[in-house]
């Protein structure tokens, strides 16, 4: 079997739909040699597929790789693929003469990369090497729009569109998990904001709003910003709302998010425009 080489740095894999998806289609049809760099959620089901085989890396590592494969140019992959800026600059140090297909997770724009790690040396080099990919993958025209402008990339680089979802089938059942946790009036529809919990998601204002329906509890929960949290319970208990509920519950797998959605009655995604990855990602 053919073998296929991704790289992730500083991004979480198990609660990332995109990377999940990619290493379960591609674990069918490859081996996988999966290099990582301080990423984060490991434990991701579909890393105990057989055939992938997950290999961290760290700085000394990237010297030894890169003599080798600057010497001796070894063609052992079919195809090299890397998320985001920290990952495909990692590729090309370790596989100097490689070729690969840049999956862009996030906008990491020149002008404005708000809320991101893009140190001025990783947008160096990567924008140093950019036209040297084999392919884009992107989750919609306007982004890719974006990213050719900003970084100048040459119109010979193809585009593969790839919105966001999450493999499985689709499910209408439904679960009381919320509702039997934290003891939610049957009445009472459950609202769920997930995902994070920071300034650019408006909590505290959305907070405020759902405060003045009685007929509605609103629960948080995702990843937060420490001083953002303080200050949303602070308002809560200030302002003496009732009807909202941050769960600080901790899940190892994004699978362990469906009896969370399963028990609510609306989604709610609300984003600021401060940043073209956000104002993009909600249009």
């Amino acid at each position: 079997m053919n073998k296929v080489a991704v790289f992730v740095s500083r991004y979480g894999i198990g609660n990332s739909p995109s990377i999940i998806n990619l290493l379960d289609f591609l674990s069918d049809k490859f081996t996988i040699d999966l290099y990582v760099r301080n990423a984060g959620m490991l434990n991701a089901p579909v890393l105990k597929k057989r055939g992938i085989k997950l290999i961290p890396i760290r700085r000394r590592h990237i010297l030894a790789y890169k003599l080798k494969n600057t010497i001796l140019r070894p063609n052992s992959y079919e195809h090299f693929i890397c998320f985001n800026p920290d990952g495909f600059v990692l590729c090309k140090e370790m596989f100097p003469y490689s070729k690969p297909i840049y999956y862009s997770l996030e906008l990491y724009m020149s002008y404005n990369n708000a809320g991101l790690y893009y140190p001025p040396e990783v947008s160096r080099k990567e924008r140093a090497w950019i036209n040297e990919i084999k392919g884009l993958i992107i989750q919609s025209k306007e982004r890719e729009e974006l990213f050719r402008d900003d970084y100048n990339l040459s119109d010979k680089v193809p585009t593969f569109f790839l919105p966001v979802t999450y493999g499985g089938e689709s499910s209408s059942e439904k679960s009381s998990y919320l509702r039997e946790k934290y003891g939610i009036d049957k009445n009472k529809k459950i609202v769920l904001q997930l995902g994070e919990i920071k300034w650019w998601f408006y909590c505290i204002e959305i907070a405020r709003v759902f405060s003045r329906l009685e007929d509605r509890v609103l629960v948080f929960h995702g990843y937060y910003d420490w001083e953002y949290l303080e200050e949303l319970r602070k308002t809560i208990r200030d302002e003496n709302i009732d009807n909202v509920i941050i769960s600080s519950e901790v899940y190892d797998s994004i699978d362990d998010l469906d009896e969370l959605i399963k028990s609510c009655d609306v989604g709610i995604a609300w984003y600021s425009d401060f940043s073209v990855g956000l104002k993009t990602v909600g249009r």
